[in-house]
């Protein structure tokens, strides 16, 4: 975040005297300041306003400004219109009221006017002093300046001591009183021991080293007073910083567990959702599933034997001595059953089924060692080798037995290929 201080100098290249606290507020105010004896006496200063933020400090305007060239605004801000006034500007509160520059002010700012000259008639035009009236004033004005000269030498020499008697009488000429006389006398003076003078010189030099050694504390102590301030503002800032950045995250906490409220909410709204569409996607698989059923009746015969729509599949290893067309077009049934059962239980099948009626073909993508252009199997016998044919059926049979694992049923023999779909 930016925040904003300012600092005062009494000149453009001296360093700051002052330097006010940080605040992060774009119209800031600043606690009163208190300057010492040595700066307080200074007529005019220089101001700089600075931002603090993004690693680095910026001084945004700097004002050389005299106090006495300061415009008095009221004693309140309260019913002030301050849109009077433009950007970046100072307002000072001295003597119980609040001042700014003259520039600061959008419009010209009006100026009482200084009266120069009067206009009279000559009817009106008195004179206020004869000329021996002036001469008389001028002359008691030099006697009050030699008088007062008189007496600022005669304090002097009284606070030195060495003004004697004769010329005391001489300058007052007899009417200084006696307590005046005793004051201005010399009084007599004893000559000093010489035990008493060493006792003395090492009293002053006892003196001057504690003085020195209290300078040196106090000097260091003023520096470590200082950087301790220092090291408060660093403290106070940091604090704020921190403050500032656990109240963001704990809104944003507050704001990520309602966010967490919502989706948990929503979430089990979808649950719910997914649940009926399941339960609902089931019904429609057994519906569709039953009506293949009608398509591809799979019957069972009073030998024992199974068909599909009619036609007779024996199981896998019993194809000696059958017609191979009726083999090939039971082959074909059961080729597009298994294919449209995969397809509406959503299950790809491990071996892919070309459907081509009594001509179908099973593709075999698993077994590496088979080179690209015999992977395909024929499901018909007819003009084909025995052992692709009964591979491609093996083929068939394996899809059927993972389409019965997918419903959780087992296949113990897959030979029984039409008993297995039944």
């Amino acid at each position: 975040k930016l925040s904003y201080y300012y600092t005062l100098h009494l000149t453009t290249m001296s360093s700051p005297l002052y330097t006010s606290e940080k605040l992060e507020s774009e119209n800031p105010k600043w606690s009163e300041i208190e300057i010492d004896s040595a700066n307080g006496a200074a007529n005019g200063i220089v101001l700089r306003l600075w931002m603090h933020g993004l690693g680095s400090d910026r001084v945004i305007t700097a004002w050389g400004l005299y106090f006495s060239g300061l415009v008095y605004i009221g004693t309140r801000l309260v019913g002030t219109d301050l849109s009077m006034l433009g950007p970046n500007t100072f307002v000072f509160y001295m003597h119980g009221g609040y001042f700014t520059g003259q520039h600061c002010f959008l419009d010209a700012h009006p100026v009482t006017p200084r009266t120069l000259t009067i206009q009279l008639d000559a009817s009106q035009v008195k004179p206020s002093y004869s000329v021996g009236l002036l001469c008389r004033l001028h002359s008691l004005q030099q006697t009050v300046r030699k008088r007062s000269a008189a007496a600022t030498v005669l304090k002097e020499q009284i606070m030195a001591g060495c003004i004697d008697n004769e010329r005391l009488s001489a300058t007052n000429k007899g009417r200084e009183s006696l307590a005046l006389r005793r004051l201005m006398s010399k009084p007599t003076q004893v000559r000093p021991q010489p035990k008493e003078i060493l006792a003395v010189r090492k009293e002053i030099e006892l003196l001057k080293f504690r003085l020195q050694l209290l300078s040196q504390e106090k000097e260091r102590c003023e520096q470590t007073v200082h950087q301790l301030s220092k090291k408060k503002d660093q403290l106070s800032n940091e604090n704020q910083e921190r403050s500032s950045n656990l109240t963001e995250n704990y809104c944003t906490l507050h704001k990520e567990i309602d966010n967490c409220k919502e989706f948990k909410r929503q979430l089990i709204e979808i649950k719910s959702q997914l649940s009926h569409s399941t339960a609902l996607l089931d019904v429609r698989k057994k519906e569709l599933m039953s009506e293949l059923s009608i398509i591809y009746p799979v019957k069972q015969k009073a030998d024992g034997q199974y068909t599909i729509r009619g036609v007779h599949l024996p199981n896998s290893e019993d194809f000696i001595g059958k017609d191979e067309l009726m083999i090939s077009v039971a082959l074909g049934f059961v080729a597009h059953l298994v294919q449209m059962m995969a397809y509406f239980l959503n299950v790809p099948t491990r071996y892919p089924i070309c459907h081509f009626g009594s001509r179908s073909k099973i593709i075999d993508h698993i077994i590496d060692t088979i080179p690209d252009k015999d992977r395909e199997f024929p499901l018909y016998s007819k003009g084909k080798e025995k052992l692709p044919f009964d591979y491609g059926v093996y083929l068939l049979n394996k899809n059927i037995a993972q389409l019965r694992w997918c419903c959780g049923l087992t296949t113990e023999d897959l030979r029984q290929t039409l008993q297995n779909l039944a």
